[in-house]
């Protein structure tokens, strides 16, 4: 009932039993309104539970993807680092090699000539040993020659026996010197 109604309420007791049965109706409704509003705060609350769940996750989410992110950047700057000192390594040791390469050349080269050298110096050596052992040989004949005519002379002639006084005098023949 409202107000409007109740104006053709012509007893007070009528309008009093009107008046406490909206009031009744009214209480009712602002019952069955704070009950909703008492469940619509709990779901609220529920939902700013999660809402504050959720950005704490988010958070935590955001945190670890950001750690990730920090991880992978080193790693990718580990990586880039790890290339590039391995390509100086490689250049160095291709460097390095070709050195060793030209050393070797050079050592090689200085070998071949020392060895050119000392082969000349063989030969050098063997031609003169030769000559030396041709010469003894020429010797050694001219000297056998020699010991053999002494002895076809010393066969040929008579021997000679040395007077007393030439003996004792130490003069020793001259044919025996040599």
């Amino acid at each position: 009932m409202s107000a409007h109604d109740m104006g053709s309420v012509d007893n007070p007791s009528e309008l009093n039993v009107a008046l406490t049965t909206e009031l009744v109706a009214l209480r009712e409704q602002v019952a069955i309104a704070i009950e909703s509003l008492d469940e619509n705060k709990s779901q609220l609350d529920e939902a700013n539970q999660t809402i504050a769940s959720m950005e704490e996750e988010l958070a935590s989410v955001k945190a670890k993807l950001a750690a990730q992110t920090q991880r992978a950047d080193t790693a990718v700057a580990s990586l880039a680092a790890a290339e590039k000192a391995s390509q100086e390594a490689q250049d160095a040791a291709q460097e390095q090699q070709k050195k060793l390469q030209q050393q070797l050349a050079n050592v090689r080269k200085n070998m071949q000539a020392k060895n050119a050298e000392v082969r000349k110096q063989l030969k050098a050596s063997q031609d003169d040993l030769a000559k030396a052992n041709s010469e003894l040989a020429n010797e050694r004949k001219e000297r056998e020659e020699e010991r053999r005519q002494q002895q076809q002379k010393a066969a040929e002639t008579p021997p000679v026996t040395p007077k007393e006084d030439e003996a004792i005098e130490g003069e020793a023949p001259a044919d025996d010197q040599g």
